[in-house]
């Protein structure tokens, strides 16, 4: 009999451990959001209306998503990461093509004592031709070659430059249009496509037809300097945000959401830095309704025991040890 108490009581443990969900995730201050029936609504009322302006900028508004204490908890022992970017500058990871090159497979190793992050999303420069990650990836201290999915975001070259088959750079996120071709649609002809458009309503175009020429459009780096300078501190302001959806006219760009405040920081600058590539290139004046904006958190929040299956339908789902570390999700 005791063996089944303690397996009952061990179940009932890991099913109450508090996870990404509505439950302890809010929509900017706690009281914005409310709950009856199991429906979630948002509380618009002028302090809520206040929050949007001030996290609205040119044709990008953020809305913060904020852990409870209960959350906070449950992930206060997950230690530091280091970032791509941070682990590629102090030479703390090896990207490399795989063999003499495989379009969508790049082998990646971490050599340090670190734990690294990786987000689908991000571009790196270098090797045959730049690639798009096409998933989240955590690498642990000296963890070996692992194989990740990538995608060609240079559609013109197919040939080593003077990093030869390494890549030892990052230009961070890519917009959302890529980054959703890549992780959702896992579509090599659409990464392409939207590369294209991107780099010809920012003028950026080049032989190769590389994402990264995006970096040479002066107009396009001035208004997203504007948008990272006014976001900037937002993003700091409170240390018990976890992530942020993104919306552009009537638009949700996405989502993402990550188990720490540390994480999030960490990270927040190269999402806002795509967020707001997006909106310039492709948006409008914020219009959306602050209640489809709930209506999309509750799509793949609310329904713990759907979210899994619901996340990787549209979006990116990472998990260690059975908990889950970050989510990257996109209105079907």
């Amino acid at each position: 009999m005791k063996k089944y108490l303690f397996i009952i009581a061990l179940f009932a443990f890991e099913t109450s451990r508090a996870q990404l969900n509505l439950q302890n995730i809010s929509v900017g201050n706690p009281t914005f959001v409310s709950q009856e029936n199991g429906k979630y609504t948002l509380n618009e009322n002028s302090d809520f209306k206040k929050m949007e302006d001030r996290f609205t900028y040119g044709n990008l508004r953020i809305y913060m998503l904020r852990a409870n204490e209960t959350l906070r908890n449950e992930y206060k022992s997950i230690g530091n990461h280091t970032s791509l970017q941070e682990a590629l500058k102090a030479k703390k990871i090896k990207v490399t093509e795989l063999g003499d090159g495989t379009v969508n497979t790049l082998e990646i190793e971490n050599i340090s004592k670190d734990t690294i992050m990786i987000l689908a999303g991000e571009v790196v420069t270098g090797g045959k031709q730049d690639r798009v990650i096409g998933q989240d990836v955590m690498l642990p201290p000296k963890s070996g070659k692992v194989q990740v999915s990538v995608f060609c975001v240079e559609h013109g070259r197919w040939t080593p430059q003077n990093s030869g088959y390494q890549f030892n750079g990052t230009i961070g996120v890519a917009t959302g249009q890529v980054r959703r071709k890549a992780v959702v649609d896992k579509n090599q002809g659409k990464v392409w496509e939207e590369v294209a458009d991107a780099t010809k309503k920012n003028k950026s175009q080049t032989s190769s037809g590389t994402y990264a020429a995006l970096q040479n459009s002066d107009a396009l780096n001035t208004e997203v300097a504007k948008y990272m300078k006014h976001y900037e501190k937002l993003m700091l302001e409170d240390s018990n945000y976890i992530g942020f959806v993104a919306v552009t006219g009537d638009t949700i760009i996405s989502a993402d959401l990550f188990a720490t405040n540390q994480m999030f920081r960490k990270q927040s600058p190269q999402l806002i830095k795509s967020a707001a590539v997006d909106a310039i290139t492709y948006g409008s004046v914020v219009a959306i309704a602050a209640s489809r904006v709930m209506a999309f958190l509750s799509e793949f929040l609310q329904d713990e025991d759907k979210q899994e299956t619901q996340v990787m339908q549209s979006g990116t789902m990472l998990k260690s040890n059975g908990q889950k570390i970050h989510l990257n999700y996109y209105k079907k």
